[in-house]
């Protein structure tokens, strides 16, 4: 599944786990969580159409990429070793044949209260499903 290969290319990205260890995480982070993390999880995804009277079994996931540190400087580190990392992605992993890797956009944000930053990256990662 996509959200498996992902994760394999996230936490087997030396520039990643430089920063982040194993904090990687699928949809929410942990409570309590060490930092710096990264949460992702799929927020889009394209259905499949029909060609040629089948179902054409390449689709495209959007994913957002949440990279949250205790300062701005090391949120924005993390997004860049992340769109670094995704951008141009191709190959099989876990499966699963990915045939091109974009992001889409890029966020800042900070959480009141708990005083944590976070660049938001959305990728679209083209796939086969």
């Amino acid at each position: 599944m996509i959200h498996q290969a992902l994760y394999s290319k996230l936490s087997t990205t030396a520039a990643i786990t430089n920063l982040v260890s194993t904090r990687i995480f699928p949809t929410i982070g942990q409570q309590g969580r060490i930092l710096p993390c990264l949460v992702y999880q799929r927020v889009n995804y394209t259905e499949r159409t029909s060609f040629h009277g089948g179902v054409n079994p390449i689709v495209v996931s959007r994913f957002q990429i949440d990279c949250i540190a205790s300062t701005p400087t090391q949120a924005l580190a993390l997004a860049k070793q992340v769109t670094d990392a995704l951008n141009g992605w191709t190959g099989i992993v876990e499966g699963v044949n990915i045939y091109m890797t974009e992001t889409v956009s890029s966020q800042d944000g900070f959480e009141l209260g708990i005083d944590e930053f976070a660049v938001v990256v959305e990728i679209d990662i083209t796939h086969k499903e």
